[in-house]
C-alpha cells in the first residue's frame, strides 16, 4: 500500500505484487475540510488510513518522504501527516518502508528526474490502468506503492 501524504488531501493505492505481476486493487483520496483544526485533520487521515489497511491488510505500507519545503510551517504539517502514516501502518502490523521522490521516479520511470506526467503515465501502463486516476494524490499513492513493487520484483 503506497501513502502519498497531504494535510489536505491523502493520496492511497493499493497493488497486489503476485510473482512479477502488479496490479492495482484500490486508489483513491482521504480529504480534510479545510477549515478543520490540525488534530481533527490527523485523526480523520489516521482512522481512514487504518480503516483501508484494516481492509486489505497489505504486507507493506510505504510512505513517501517528505521533501524540502521553503515554508516551515508546510514542512511541520507534512510532516505531523507523515507521523500519522507511519504510525497506522505500524499499529496495524504492517511492514512500514520510506521511500524518496527520487527513488520512486527511479523505479517507475528508470530516471530519479522525471517529471510527473512521466510517472502517472508509467504507473498506468505498468498496472494496466484503462484510464489515469482522476486525483493526482491518488496517483502519486499508486507510483509510491509500484515503485516499492518493483523494487521487490526487479531487485
Amino acid at each position: 500500500m503506497g501513502l502519498d501524504p497531504g494535510s489536505r488531501i491523502t493520496g492511497y493505492g493499493v497493488i497486489a505484487v503476485e510473482g512479477k505481476q502488479l496490479r492495482a486493487i484500490e486508489y483513491g483520496c482521504i480529504k480534510t475540510q479545510p477549515d478543520s483544526s490540525l488534530s481533527a485533520k490527523l485523526e480523520l487521515i489516521y482512522n481512514d488510513v487504518t480503516a483501508v489497511i484494516s481492509q486489505h491488510k497489505p504486507e507493506e505500507v510505504i510512505v513517501e518522504n517528505a521533501f524540502y519545503y521553503k515554508n516551515v510551517r508546510a514542512a511541520m504539517v507534512l510532516g505531523h501527516v507523515r507521523g500519522v502514516l507511519l504510525l497506522a501502518g505500524q499499529r496495524n502490523g504492517a511492514h512500514v518502508v520510506e521511500l524518496s521522490p527520487k527513488e520512486i521516479k527511479k523505479f517507475v520511470t528508470g530516471s530519479g528526474n522525471a517529471s510527473k506526467d512521466r510517472v502517472k503515465y508509467m504507473t498506468c501502463r505498468i498496472l494496466g490502468l484503462s484510464r489515469e486516476p482522476e486525483n493526482e494524490d491518488a496517483a502519486d499513492a499508486l507510483a509510491v506503492a509500484l515503485a516499492h513493487g518493483l523494487s521487490i520484483t526487479r531487485g
